[in-house]
């Protein structure tokens, strides 16, 4: 895995954001809080390791909202824009200071956003009409 740098920017554009870092690339995951925080069947996330993020834009938008009933056990800090809700990126409260950042790849700029998950996270709660990404892990 190499450095990589991306931008994003939440819907309304209140916040913008720079994140370099180590690309660990996207994965999907299924579990019952990232459907519901993204209001979909599974949140699309895009990790970063060894990262750091600079909100470039709108750092008074940004809210965070302390997610504890995890599946893993973790706390995640799940940081949205507070002018018009899009989740931005969220951080794993054991890994917080670490330079772990999975951003939503729903708010990023350019090509990463199109970028093949390579996993897949609590497949045990995927859609059933889902049939999964080919080719996947399933983590």
């Amino acid at each position: 895995m190499s450095s990589a740098t991306a931008t994003g920017s939440c819907l309304c554009n209140s916040v913008a954001y720079s994140i370099t870092g180590v690309d660990k690339g996207p994965v999907l995951c299924h579990c019952s809080n990232c459907q519901k925080t993204t209001g979909s069947a599974f949140a699309n996330n895009h990790r970063f390791m060894k990262a750091k993020l600079d909100i470039t834009k709108g750092e008074d938008k940004v809210n965070t909202y302390s997610d504890s009933n995890s599946i893993s056990g973790n706390t995640l800090l799940r940081h949205f824009c507070s002018q018009c809700g899009s989740p931005i990126y969220l951080e794993n409260s054991a890994f917080k200071g670490k330079g772990l950042y999975i951003l939503y790849t729903g708010c990023m700029d350019g090509n990463m956003q199109h970028t093949k998950p390579a996993g897949e996270l609590f497949g045990h709660n995927r859609r059933g009409w889902f049939g999964g990404v080919e080719g996947a892990a399933k983590l």
